[in-house]
């Protein structure tokens, strides 16, 4: 990677400036994109994808700290549980200073603001040496850096690639994890996003072995559908690559929008819930896409629809256990859950589709710039991104390299 960096000179670190369109990177189920070369040849990385969106702290004064806030401990403890081949991620120093500038590009940074992690976010400093609106960085997303301006606010990212300096940081924006690899050997690729390198360590589920071996990102085909793995559950959980469609009175395809139903709950009975998973309807979703052999390795899971506001960590809300739960064989996606921020492969660009959460007043729904809004969960029409649980003692790997180019297949 550092030969097709002219600029990056032996035993020096370099941003990555140039090649911009050849710098991306398969690993664990993301797609990622270099940031950076190390002086030791290790390379920092960053995902093409929103994985999930929340807010980075409580607003309260000294959230803007990122060791105790919402997004550290997510990222430590729902993303990197999830990643497949950690041994590759090496521990990096990732600086947590306070900005004076909108226009910093620090190269240190103060003894008592970094932090020594093995997944972290992007600084604004970062994003100014890539290039702001010019880099690579800059695909739409609305996220957050790890960058304070105040005790309670931080730098975000907008979809336009402008920064807001001051942002409260309870703002529920996607989070784009950073993380530093160990190696810099590749085995295939050419860094294209049709074709992006593949790491040496960085391997495949073989044919033969358990659906549970598969990692949170990768992709599968299953009911003649292209899914993503969430993470694993009761089963491995599985998350729609699209967003569903219907036929149109001419036979064309148009988006399937629906009216998310009774709010504060989610039912068989009524509602979107209904209209997923009625086996009595042959229009129901569960009908329509799910044959009798499909259906058979279908978990029926408990579908949490838990309350989260601004500022409250989805570990301890959105993603807990709880009464609030409904038993059903389709579901939606969680806010804060594992892929829920969107996918680079579906079609998305102003597309947004219900989440199981609300937040006491209206219903959570995910955007196509990784970020979350809410709405009226009766009266609002939004799309639809189905999730599954699939049975892991009754699905094996029968091919595909879970990439997008080549889907896990299933036998079941």
């Amino acid at each position: 990677m550092r030969e097709e960096n002219p600029h990056c000179k032996d035993g020096e670190p370099c941003y990555n400036t140039e090649n911009q369109d050849k710098n991306y990177v398969w690993y664990s189920g993301h797609l990622w994109r270099v940031i950076k070369i190390n002086s030791d040849n290790t390379i920092k990385l960053i995902t093409e994808e929103s994985i999930a969106a929340f807010s980075y702290g409580d607003g309260t004064e000294g959230s803007s700290k990122f060791i105790g806030s919402n997004v550290e401990d997510w990222l430590n403890n729902e993303f990197y549980k999830a990643l497949a081949n950690k041994n590759l991620i090496v521990e990096s120093n990732y600086c947590n200073e306070k900005t004076t500038s909108a226009n910093a590009k620090r190269e240190t940074c103060n003894e008592a603001d970094t932090v020594k992690a093995k997944v972290g976010l992007l600084t604004m400093d970062e994003y100014n040496f890539l290039g702001t609106t010019e880099s690579f960085v800059n695909n739409g997303l609305l996220f957050y850096t790890m960058t304070p301006t105040s005790g309670k606010t931080n730098v975000i990212i907008q979809s336009d690639g402008s920064k807001k300096y001051n942002a409260l940081n309870t703002a529920l924006v996607a989070v784009r994890p950073v993380i530093t690899l160990n190696t810099t050997n590749i085995v295939s690729g050419d860094g294209s996003e049709e074709n992006p390198y593949r790491i040496e360590g960085d391997k495949s589920v073989s044919v033969g072995s358990s659906l549970s071996k598969v990692s949170s990102g990768e992709y599968v085909s299953f009911a003649g559908r292209t899914w993503r793995v969430v993470k694993q559950l009761e089963g491995t959980r599985l998350i729609y690559d699209g967003y569903n469609t219907v036929k149109d009175e001419l036979g064309n395809d148009i988006l399937d929008k629906q009216q998310y139903g009774k709010f504060k709950t989610f039912t068989t009975t009524s509602g979107i819930g209904k209209y997923l998973n009625d086996s009595t309807d042959n229009n129901s979703f569960y009908n329509t896409v799910f044959g009798a052999k499909e259906k058979q390795v279908i978990l029926k899971s408990l579908w949490y629809y838990n309350r989260i506001e601004k500022g409250n960590n989805p570990l301890s809300t959105s993603l807990k256990s709880s009464s609030n739960s409904t038993e059903a064989y389709v579901g939606l996606v969680r806010v804060g859950e594992l892929m829920s921020g969107g996918s680079t492969t579906a079609d998305d660009r102003n597309i947004t589709s219900w989440t199981l959460n609300n937040n006491g007043t209206t219903q959570w729904y995910t955007a196509w710039d990784g970020a979350l809004g809410s709405n009226s969960a009766e009266y609002e029409y939004r799309n639809i991104r189905p999730v599954i649980n699939l049975n892991n003692s009754k699905v094996k790997i029968a091919g595909g390299a879970g990439t997008a180019a080549s889907p896990y297949t299933l036998s079941y």
